[in-house]
Formats: C-alpha cells, sequence, structure tokens
C-alpha cells in the first residue's frame, strides 16, 4: 500500500487527506486469488483509519501458533499421519491440506495440496514461534532420543543382538551430542549492538543532515584508536518465530516488482509488439489489465505464455482488424505452391497465375475442400501476374473461401449459411468455428458479462480491440492454458501450450522463441513467484 499526504487548497479547514492506493484481493475462484488495484483519498480524520504496524502479523493476515509442542504423529503400523492429539500448529496445516475431509493424509492428498495455489497461500502465511534448531539443549533431547531406541532394543531376543544395539545406541547418543555441539550456536552468536552515527560520517548543523565526512574532514590518526564494534548476545531463549520468507517478504513490500503484481503497460506492450501502431498499443494497454485479471492471466508465467501465442497469431503488429487472412493462391489452395525461387509469370489472357519453381520453402493447401474441388480453387483462389501477392489477374475471394473450407463442421452450417466468413479465425487467438465461439461467448458472459462482449449475436466484434483480447482470454482460460502455463517455462510446456491453440502448425520453434523473447522483455527471471 502507497499513501501520500495531501492538503486539498479548496478545503475551508485545510485538512489533511490520504492518497491511498493498493492492491487487494477481490476474488478466490477455481483455487486462485484475482487482485484489483483500488486508488482513493481518505480524510486524516475518518472513523475507518486505523494505524497498524508492520510488525503486527495478524493484521496482515499471518496466523501464530506459540510454544507448540513436539510430538511425533505418524502412525507407523498404517504409515498415515494421525490427527488426533496433534498440537495446534499441526492441525491448522492438517485442515488446510485435508481436501476429502477423511482425516487421513496420504502421499496423494499431499501432492495435490502442494500444487494448489489457494493452499499453498494459507500454508505460507502460518507462523510458528518455536524453539530453534540452532539452540537444542542436548540434556533434553537425550531422553527422548534414548527412549525411542529402547523401544527398539526391547523387541530384540537375541542378547548378543541387543548387546550390541546397546552399545550402538551409546554410540548413537555420543554422535548426537558432538553434533549438537557443533550446530548449537545460540549461546555464542554475538550481534553489534545498534550503532549511532558511523565514524565515516558527520552531523552537519548547518543543513539540519547528517552525512558523509568530507575528506578534509577525516583525521587519519582517529583510525589508529578505531574502537571494536559493540557487541551484544542472542536473546537468552532460542525459541523464535519460523515463517515462509517468500509470503512474509510478498506482504511487507510497498512497491511491487513483477508481472504477478503490476499492470502491464503500454510501454512494455510496445516491447513486444514493436510492430504496432501507436493507436493500437493506447487501446489495448487501457483495457488489457482488466481483462487479464477477469481471466485470471496474473502471473509472470501466464502472461509470458500467452504473449507468446499471440505474437504467433497475431504478429508483432498485434492485428486485430480484419481477421483471418484468407488471401490465398489458387495454386496453393489446390496443391502448394513455393514462397520463394525462380518467378513464372502469369498469362492474363488464358486467366493463368504466375508461380515460383524450384523453390526452398514450400506451403501445402491448407483446406481439403479445394484439394477435393480444385475447379472452386480456379474460381474464387487469388492469381498473379508478376509477383506473388499482386493478384492482378484476380484477386481472392476470401468470403467465399470461408464459407466452403469452415462449411459443415463444429457446429458451421453449409455454404450458403455464410457460417464459414462469421465464423472464421478472429481475434488475437485466432477463434475458428462456430463450436468454439458459442464455448468461449460462454465463458465471457460467466467471467465479464459486463463487458458487453457477445461473438455469438455479433460475431464481429471480435474485431475490436476489446473484442479480440476478451475473445482471446477467454479462450485461454476455457481450455485450462494458466495451468498448463503454472507447469514451467521449458520448450515443453510451451509447446503443450501451442499443441491445444493450434496442434498441427508448424510453428512450434517460432512460438517457442516468442516465448523466451517475451521472457526477456518482461525480465520474469525476477518474478516474485519464481
Amino acid at each position: 500500500m502507497q499513501s501520500k499526504n495531501r492538503t486539498l487548497n479548496n478545503s475551508e479547514d485545510k485538512e489533511k487527506w490520504y492518497k491511498i492506493k493498493t492492491t487487494t484481493p477481490c476474488k478466490k475462484e477455481n483455487g486462485f486469488i484475482q487482485y484489483k488495484e483500488v486508488e482513493g483519498l481518505i480524510k486524516s480524520t475518518d472513523s475507518k483509519i486505523q494505524s497498524e504496524s508492520a510488525f503486527n502479523w495478524e493484521a496482515f493476515g499471518f496466523k501464530i501458533f506459540k510454544d507448540q509442542p513436539d510430538v511425533f504423529v505418524f502412525d507407523k503400523k498404517s504409515e498415515k499421519l494421525k490427527k488426533d492429539n496433534a498440537p495446534q500448529f499441526i492441525k491448522s496445516v492438517w485442515d488446510h491440506i485435508d481436501q476429502d475431509g477423511n482425516r487421513e493424509l496420504t502421499r496423494l492428498v499431499l501432492v495435490n495440496a502442494l500444487h494448489d495455489e489457494h493452499v499453498n497461500q494459507k500454508l505460507s502465511k502460518i507462523i510458528c514461534y518455536h524453539h530453534s534448531e540452532w539452540g537444542v539443549d542436548y540434556a533434553t533431547l537425550k531422553p527422548e532420543v534414548e527412549a525411542l531406541l529402547n523401544e527398539g532394543i526391547k523387541k530384540e531376543q537375541d542378547s548378543s543382538k541387543k548387546e550390541k544395539l546397546e552399545q550402538k545406541k551409546e554410540q548413537i547418543l555420543t554422535n548426537l551430542d558432538n553434533k549438537l555441539q557443533t550446530f548449537n550456536l545460540w549461546k555464542e552468536v554475538k550481534v553489534p549492538v545498534e550503532p549511532g552515527i558511523p565514524e565515516d560520517w558527520i552531523f552537519d548543523p548547518s543543513r539540519n543532515v547528517t552525512r558523509k565526512r568530507l575528506p578534509w574532514e577525516i583525521n587519519i590518526h582517529d583510525r589508529s584508536n578505531k574502537k571494536e564494534p559493540q557487541l551484544a548476545y542472542f536473546p537468552t531463549s532460542p525459541k523464535v518465530y519460523h515463517f515462509h520468507t517468500m509470503a512474509f517478504v510478498e506482504q511487507m513490500r510497498r512497491l511491487p516488482s513483477c508481472f504477478c503484481f503490476k499492470p502491464i503497460s503500454s510501454k512494455e506492450l510496445k516491447l513486444i509488439f514493436n510492430n504496432a501502431n501507436h493507436n493500437t498499443i493506447t487501446q489495448v494497454s487501457k483495457i488489457i489489465n482488466e481483462i487479464f485479471m477477469k481471466f485470471e492471466i496474473n502471473t509472470c508465467l501466464r502472461i509470458t505464455h500467452f504473449f507468446a501465442q499471440i505474437l504467433e497469431e497475431s504478429g508483432k503488429s498485434l492485428h486485430i482488424g480484419s481477421g483471418e487472412n484468407l488471401n490465398y493462391s489458387a495454386i496453393r489452395l489446390k496443391d502448394g505452391e513455393y514462397l520463394n525461387g525462380t518467378w513464372i509469370n502469369g498469362n492474363k489472357d488464358k486467366g493463368e497465375s504466375g508461380y515460383y519453381e524450384n523453390g526452398t520453402e514450400w506451403r501445402t493447401g491448407p483446406f481439403s475442400y479445394f484439394k477435393n474441388n480444385p475447379d472452386d480453387a480456379d474460381l474464387y483462389g487469388r492469381k498473379d501476374l508478376l509477383s506473388r501477392g499482386d493478384g492482378i489477374i484476380q484477386k481472392a475471394n476470401q468470403q467465399a473461401i470461408a464459407n466452403r473450407a469452415y462449411s459443415n463442421r463444429y457446429g458451421n452450417g453449409d455454404i450458403k449459411s455464410d457460417d464459414g466468413w462469421k465464423y472464421r479465425g478472429k481475434g488475437l487467438i485466432q477463434l475458428t468455428w462456430k463450436e468454439n465461439y458459442i464455448a468461449v461467448n460462454k465463458t465471457i458472459q460467466e467471467k465479464y458479462s459486463e463487458s458487453q462482449i457477445n461473438i455469438i449475436n455479433n460475431p464481429d466484434s471480435i474485431l475490436s480491440h476489446k473484442g479480440a483480447i476478451i475473445s482471446a482470454a477467454a479462450y485461454w482460460f476455457r481450455n485450462g492454458l494458466n495451468e498448463k502455463a503454472d507447469k514451467g517455462d521449458s520448450d515443453n510446456n510451451v509447446d503443450s501450450i501451442t499443441r491445444v491453440i493450434n496442434k498441427n502448425t508448424d510453428s512450434y520453434n517460432d512460438r517457442r522463441e516468442h516465448f523466451h523473447f517475451v521472457k526477456k522483455i518482461l525480465n520474469t527471471t525476477n518474478c516474485f513467484n519464481r
């Protein structure tokens, strides 16, 4: 939380106001906490203002358990943890982990809990005030260890073996004593007493500041008489607060440092989509953070994976406006074509398209319909004359291509229904097919109905900046890509997401490169959640 004192000029009594800006949890869903940034003014005399010390941990959501006993709660017969008669600290941890409520913590239950973000949030804020291992007293620990060893020795019936076990017990106790003497540092550790002004600093009364001494103010003769720092022992009791370090730092810090906790700015967007025009960057930056929050794309990993896929789907220009590019040549629709090589000019009089021959890069036809109906490919595909893409002989009829390529499948009607064109690839992730539009639209209405985006009533709403991002984020959320992103930043993790978005694409390597590019731009190696 950040706050600044403000005195409003138009206030007659010149009251002080606090400008408050904070990030606060606003919703828990699917085991993930959503955060919302809140900003506003609060009057200094407002009764709701409450001052809290940064050391009052419980006020910040931490739970403290003091003087918890050491008890063995593992049932050796069933090999399952037992909750009965456990300390309150253990019971609290147990309650968060035991999600099926059967009072048994099997290995599977523990693994599932460790992968549950909500459970981890709760566990990380449990603090135990307990005896430090640096201050364990051998005289206290010896009876406990000896009793445990004696329990095993009593079960041995062979007298000679029992005698050897007794000897081994004495050796274990001796080793334990030596180890504790080595690690029992509590009584030996000293720390400097809080100093006053350091010797190389000086109080300057003319400026009313403490500053470092200037070279001519240092008395070199004082160095020989430099005093040893005053030291003090640790507190007598070795009981200390044990807490989850990362959770403590997260709670106490004042300014967010990574994109798990701060919004994406237009500057970062421009670095990622460096060919996008100013208007696109401005429009997207206004809405993307709210949309990310709604669909839980709210960690560095999730954001990086998302942008990596968008770079491939929409390009570095963040192309949104017209949807999927269906400007295919008739030659490619029928079979395939080279993208380079020696250009053979077309014949306008005969309606024959130009093409490359003997090229090194080949692209096959993307749609089986036109391979089976080559006459339609000739009728609707682009035909070039002097160079690839000039369309001088015949421009591509993209609507006709879409209606034929995408007809009678995945919820689309026949060619005459125009569904192929209405539900062609659109948005930041090229959402295609009516079935997908219906499914994603359902997620939009469930998660963000106030957006007033309905891609079934108005399929072209995806062609707006807002619709393009919302549809992509809803698709991402609905297909479990947040959870896939959480698994890490390896190439295999990138590929697993690519397989969901476009399984048969030839761009797997490109998307991996996009991921590492975005990771570098956002500097996610400094992510707080890593």
